[in-house]
């Protein structure tokens, strides 16, 4: 009998030879519950490697189980690998790595053992068998770029029973219709039900609109304006948002607390139409704002400096049929790399006149 080995978050880490990491370890939800997850890549190019090493009997049958959700785009040209390679024998990892074993994850053309509809998706959970041979240390490497995938421990196959069977092929085959039927982000047949009584007369208001920032301005029922506010303070900010709210903020700073506690932020908000600017905040706070967005919100953002400070909240669940414009910013490119993987089906995100700071 073969020797299982389940993935484990807490023992992968970033490949530092990849230049263009993005993601974040997290805890999220899935349809059996909360786990802690690698959430790697992003929908632009950064190639991305979370590794593992592991000492391992030699001439031992093993299986390296893993679950996932995502790893797959709408253009179809998206990296999802995962690699295993013996160390031993060679002077580097580089070296090593020209032998690996390599098995695509992509379009599932590595067969999944699991394949099912999860909340957030497709869940899929992946077993491959491999024997050590004459070595005892070994490498696991999971990849994505173009992407986002979601990797965490996977529960017993039996677990998984009460999901709805969803092959890759199903699951793209209603991607591609949902794709065709949706004419607008703004007339979509399988947009969301929004809890705000006005969302739709936002909607048409903003529709018509020839200056954006100009509008929500005129828009806005509540304002804060020329504030300062720790993370904490911001976080009470940010719970205290609500459906439908129609929101400015302006000449407003956020400094950073100095530690990575978890503030309660509550769930996230559907058609809200928000407005932020001349903004500066840290990094943390800005992943706090994007946390809570959700289905069909509105929100402009214009000069806006981000620092580097504090680690990145989770994207949350990514936002259906939402408008998010970001204009005038400076940010560190994680930052722009977490707004950009928020975006769910008919979400549209544009950016203008955008500095990296990293």
């Amino acid at each position: 009998m073969s020797n299982v080995i389940n993935f484990s978050a807490r023992e992968f880490r970033f490949d530092k030879t990849c230049e263009d990491n993005t993601g974040i370890r997290a805890v999220i939800t899935t349809s059996q519950g909360n786990t802690e997850a690698y959430e790697i890549g992003d929908w632009s190019w950064s190639w991305t490697q979370i590794f593992c090493d592991k000492k391992l009997e030699k001439n031992t049958d093993y299986i390296f189980r893993f679950a996932m959700t995502g790893g797959h785009n709408d253009t179809d040209d998206e990296v999802s690998l995962a690699e295993i390679y013996a160390l031993d024998g060679y002077d580097d990892p580089t070296s090593a790595w020209e032998d690996r074993m390599t098995f695509a994850l992509g379009k599932s053309r590595y067969a999944p053992v699991i394949s099912k509809r999860d909340r957030t998706g497709l869940l899929r959970v992946f077993e491959i068998p491999f024997n050590t041979g004459d070595s005892e240390n070994w490498r696991f490497v999971l990849i994505a770029q173009h992407a986002v995938a979601v990797f965490f421990a996977p529960l017993e196959n039996s677990a998984y029973d009460g999901l709805e069977d969803l092959t890759y092929e199903q699951w793209r085959d209603e991607r591609t219709a949902q794709l065709r039927d949706e004419k607008s982000i703004w007339n979509k047949p399988t947009g969301n039900k929004h809890s705000s009584s006005h969302f739709n007369d936002i909607v048409s208001y903003i529709k018509e609109a020839t200056d954006f920032a100009s509008k929500i301005k005129m828009l806005s029922k509540k304002a804060v304006n020329n504030a300062e506010f720790t993370e904490t303070q911001f976080a009470e900010l940010i719970r205290s948002l609500a459906d439908g709210d129609i929101r400015e903020f302006s000449n407003i700073t956020v400094h950073s607390d100095d530690n990575d506690e978890l503030f309660d932020l509550g769930g996230s908000i559907d058609g809200a139409v928000l407005s932020f600017d001349s903004i500066t905040m840290t990094a943390r706070a800005f992943s706090m704002l994007v946390n809570k967005l959700g289905d069909g919100c509105v929100v402009n953002i214009s000069n806006v400096n981000v620092t580097d400070e504090g680690s990145l909240y989770d994207i949350g669940v990514p936002t259906d049929g939402a408008v998010i414009n970001l204009s005038k910013a400076t940010l560190p490119q994680k930052v722009l790399d977490m707004l950009n993987s928020k975006k769910g089906d008919g979400c549209m995100i544009s950016t203008s006149e955008i500095s990296i700071n990293d």
